[in-house]
């Protein structure tokens, strides 16, 4: 504590006016200042209306015991923490536990020891101090996830629709009559634009992620039939890459599960894919839903993932040593950590295999429901 800093306040409860005197001499050599009560009333209304860093409390007193007064500072929000020590001539076990039942931290025993006592005084402003220390600090935490909260509200409103005019304009622009190298520069514009919305979203949902969890709406859905719409969207920049892509979706029956979510997990999945696939090459999308599981396995042909980096790679701003972007466009790390928030929000896991004879199959797997059985 610095020599600015208020001296802290010991609070002497009790009706004994001799005591309160003897108490207070006892600490005129401690730097602190010293507040008295004659009653646990009187004690209770101080420490309501006062800063009190540590309270003496006699137990014998009438009216208000030292007992219920205790019990009633510890049940206030406002005073809970403020450490008490009980002065009391009954030291029996049974009265200690009765204290500290009621919530005391310490006990003096009367008649008073000057040392015991203020060195019991001083270890109860050290937990008093560290305590508000460790409060304020929490404080400022809250307000700095208060400030990034709204830092990341106010990045995905204002980045949006500028976003979302860029595609829209882009979108049109890639015809067929125009020449290749056009249609190859609105491509790029259209990758640049899809993956700074996904990153500004993966942000957003990896932050809120990790403070509250996320949030699920679950519905039963088509998964597959949605899967399906997504893949058609990357047209445009699959035919720039010149990467084909094989769907095998074996899913007839509905899936249980949050499909704005997990349409989000395959976005990144395959544009995890087209980063690093081989112009001229090949993708391919297995579904699949089958004991008691939905599963989606993409398979890429492009440098693989070492086994030592597989489980790291879904770590927030993990990147693969060593692993060259084929495109040449830069990543955050954001993206797999958010697609195995989903995925375990969901109760699933999320994994790497290798493809043969090269690349990589990313696979993730979500739980379902028993299904009832339908009426003959």
């Amino acid at each position: 504590m610095s020599t600015e800093d208020p001296k802290q306040v010991v609070l002497i409860i009790d009706d004994d006016e001799l005591a309160r005197e003897a108490m207070t001499s006892l600490l005129l050599r401690e730097p602190v200042e010293v507040a008295v009560a004659s009653s646990g009333e009187a004690g209770l209304a101080y420490a309501a209306a006062n800063r009190v860093d540590v309270i003496l409390c006699d137990v014998m007193m009438p009216g208000m015991d030292g007992m219920e007064c205790c019990r009633r500072l510890k049940a206030d929000p406002q005073l809970k923490s403020v450490p008490v020590i009980l002065v009391t001539a009954l030291d029996t076990p049974a009265e200690i536990a009765r204290g500290l039942e009621a919530g005391a931290e310490e006990f003096v025993s009367k008649p008073v020891n000057r040392m015991e006592m203020r060195a019991r005084v001083r270890s109860m402003l050290r937990l008093k101090r560290q305590h508000d220390e460790l409060r304020e600090a929490n404080e400022r935490l809250s307000r700095l996830h208060r400030h990034r909260e709204r830092l990341a509200s106010f990045l995905v409103h204002d980045l949006k629709n500028p976003l979302a005019i860029i595609t829209a304009n882009a979108s049109f622009c890639v015809l067929p009559t125009q020449s290749a190298d056009v249609r190859e520069s609105m491509a790029d514009i259209l990758d640049a634009v899809w993956t700074m919305d996904r990153m500004v979203m993966d942000l957003l949902d990896v932050a809120r992620g990790e403070d509250e969890g996320l949030p699920l709406k679950l519905s039963d859905v088509r998964l597959g039939e949605r899967l399906r719409a997504l893949i058609e969207s990357f047209g445009p920049l699959m035919r720039a890459r010149r990467i084909t892509i094989q769907i095998s979706d074996t899913t007839t029956e509905r899936v249980c599960c949050d499909a704005d979510l997990l349409v989000r997990v395959a976005t990144n999945l395959l544009d995890n894919g087209l980063k690093y696939a081989p112009a001229g090459s090949e993708l391919g999308v297995e579904l699949t839903l089958s004991g008691g599981a939905f599963e989606l396995r993409l398979r890429d042909s492009g440098q693989g993932i070492p086994a030592a980096e597989r489980d790291r790679i879904f770590e927030k701003y993990q990147r693969v040593e060593g692993v060259e972007d084929t495109n040449a466009r830069s990543s955050r790390g954001l993206g797999l950590a958010f697609c195995r928030m989903a995925v375990e929000a969901h109760g699933g896991r999320i994994w790497i295999e290798e493809n043969q004879p090269c690349g990589t199959v990313f696979c993730f797997s979500i739980p379902q429901p028993p299904r009832r059985p339908t009426a003959p």
